[in-house]
């Protein structure tokens, strides 16, 4: 062998390493856990709900990715309610969960007027108002971009009171 054709070996070898490797990690990245961590409400009236939902997202990969949008579609008893964006960047940390956080506001009288429901029956069975929430990420590395889609279902009640949540609020 010459000492070219033992840099071109030598080089292909590199190469098949190094594609191994981010095969591995991009299989870990779509290894992914999201699951609710809490809901803060910071606001409310009648007219104006202000709340901030945070999830715990699990990187289960050797590398830093960024969250480079949010889009939430919000349905209570599968009516649709609201769509909430999140465009400014997260930082999602490597084989560790990262908070992430979008912030959310509605009118609750446009809530129930498409609900068709009154105040009164959501303050007395909140139990009984299902929840919605179908997100869609955009995560990124470097110039590589992919989506990560979660539903979190629940109930109005569990979500008031940020209880811990139930087995179909997690995507693992």
């Amino acid at each position: 062998m010459t000492k070219k054709q033992v840099l071109i070996a030598i080089g292909l070898g590199a190469v098949s390493i190094g594609l191994t490797w981010a095969y591995w990690q991009f299989q870990k990245i779509k290894d992914y856990c999201i699951s609710m961590n809490r809901i803060k409400l910071k606001g409310f009236s009648f007219t104006y709900v202000d709340m901030d939902l945070y999830m715990n997202f699990l990187n289960k990969s050797k590398l830093n990715l960024s969250i480079i949008s949010q889009e939430y579609l919000v349905y209570l008893n599968n009516v649709f309610v609201s769509k909430i964006s999140n465009i400014v960047p997260q930082a999602v940390k490597p084989n560790s969960i990262s908070i992430v956080s979008a912030k959310i506001q509605f009118s609750p009288k446009k809530v129930l007027e498409t609900l068709k429901k009154s105040a009164i029956e959501l303050a007395t069975s909140p139990e009984t108002i299902k929840v919605k929430i179908s997100a869609n990420m955009k995560i990124g590395y470097g110039i590589l971009k992919f989506n990560v889609n979660y539903d979190y279902n629940t109930n109005l009640k569990e979500l008031l009171l940020s209880e811990t949540p139930n087995s179909s609020a997690k995507k693992c």
